[in-house]
Order: C-alpha cells, then sequence, then structure tokens
C-alpha cells in the first residue's frame, strides 16, 4: 500500500488493520493536494488554500478505480464582499489530469496515479480538459458557491467562475486555481468555524428541505468536509 503524508493520530489506529485492507481493497495510492484559489478584488490579489489527502484505490472485484478524500473545501475571504468556497469533488481526477504531462504518453491509470504520487510541485488547473483526439471535454474547476448570510444555509449560490462580480460585485474576479502535492498535512477545523451547522445533528444541506433541489442535488455536508473512516472509507 502506498501513501504520502498524513497527520498520524489519523492512521495511527488502523495500522494493524492494515494486512486486511489490502487484502480486501487491493493496492490503494494516496497523496497530500493542496488548492489555492486566488482571486482579483478592486485590482489586488486575494487567496485562500486547503490540503486534502486524496486516494485512488484498486478494486479487485471489478477492476475500477474508486477515488475519495478526506478534507475540508477552499475558503477566500474576500472581506466585506463576502467568502468565496470552492467546494470538494473528485480531487484524484482534477490531479490526474491537471497534471497528466508528468507521466509519459500512453502511460496506465496506475503508473499516473504512481507518478501523481511521488511529484512535488504546483500547476495550474485548467478550467476544462479536452481529451486528446476528441470533442469530449471535462470541467476541473471546482464548484464554486457563496453565502448571502452565512448563518442560514439556504442561502447559498453556486458560482459562475467566469463572472463572479454577478455575486459579489465590480472589481471581483477569478484569477486563477492552482493544485500541489505537497507534504503539508490535512486541513481541519477551519470550514465548521465558518459553518458550525456541519457538525450538528442535522448538517448544513443533508437534510435541509429548505434549499430547492437542484441545489440539493449538488451540494452536500460532503462538498465542504470529508473524513475518512474505516467502514465507510473516504467519501
Amino acid at each position: 500500500m502506498a501513501s504520502t503524508a498524513r497527520p498520524f493520530y489519523t492512521i495511527a489506529p488502523l495500522i494493524l488493520l492494515a494486512g486486511f485492507l489490502s487484502s480486501c481493497n487491493g493496492r490503494e495510492w494516496g497523496w497530500n493536494q493542496k488548492i489555492s484559489v486566488e482571486v482579483w478584488v478592486d485590482g489586488r490579489v486575494v487567496s485562500g488554500s486547503s490540503v486534502l489527502h486524496v486516494i485512488a484505490k484498486e478494486d479487485k472485484f471489478n477492476s475500477t478505480l474508486p477515488t475519495g478524500s478526506e478534507g475540508e473545501a477552499t475558503i477566500v475571504d474576500l472581506g466585506e464582499r463576502g467568502k468565496l468556497f470552492a467546494l470538494l469533488g473528485d480531487g484524484a481526477r482534477m490531479a490526474e489530469l491537471t497534471l497528466q504531462d508528468i507521466a509519459p504518453e500512453g502511460s496506465t491509470t496506475e503508473d499516473r496515479w504512481t507518478a501523481i504520487m511521488k511529484f512535488r510541485g504546483k500547476k495550474e488547473v485548467p478550467a476544462r480538459y479536452l481529451f486528446p483526439g476528441t470533442r469530449t471535454y471535462q470541467n476541473l474547476y471546482p464548484t464554486l458557491a457563496a453565502f448571502t448570510d452565512l448563518n442560514n444555509p439556504s442561502t447559498v449560490t453556486i458560482l459562475d467562475p467566469s463572472d463572479l462580480s454577478k455575486f459579489f460585485g465590480s472589481g471581483v474576479s477569478l484569477r486563477r486555481i492552482e493544485l500541489e502535492i505537497t507534504d503539508e498535512p490535512v486541513t481541519q477545523g477551519t470550514i465548521t468555524a465558518v459553518l458550525p451547522c456541519l457538525t450538528s445533528e442535522l448538517g448544513c444541506f443533508s437534510r435541509n428541505q429548505a434549499l430547492p433541489q437542484s441545489i440539493r442535488q449538488t451540494i452536500s455536508d460532503s462538498s465542504f468536509r470529508r473524513r475518512c473512516t474505516f467502514l465507510s472509507g473516504c467519501g
């Protein structure tokens, strides 16, 4: 089993179970991935970042490579304008396509996971990726969101990355999003300080019937905060 730096206390209780996990779930690749978001605000750059642990796992039974992550959404504090959130998505897919040139052409998916795991550095995330030789695109930017009132989850709005000024006002625009493979520890506690409802019994979004169905189909509590557990793995 291959993995990179994570807080020791997060994995220490599972050391005795490593052999069992390996025999049940096949090979596993893991790395710490830092997402940094830079925003222009009235001519100056404001940024925020978070580190998550990403896992790509080989399933012996159907040969698929399910992925998961542990960490928190990225927050960019725009001062009086509010806060911008870059939500959690498929971190492994974002890394695979953003860093696709670090592995030789024709490499297997497993080879690419291994190359990413060993890589240290950063690269700008493209808004979308065009698969070579096709007309098929995949959006790579994380979902961007903001709240009119942070105390009321139902005021969440999904934003257009190309038009942040529609929500935040003139003078605000996205500069870039960067992905970095790092040895920094996973971010913890930042998102719950801003959205304490995430730690409540009902959560912010998962059971919030006040949210429009279109929002509930896009955003959940796990869009903002994910934890790996022995029973459920990484969501």
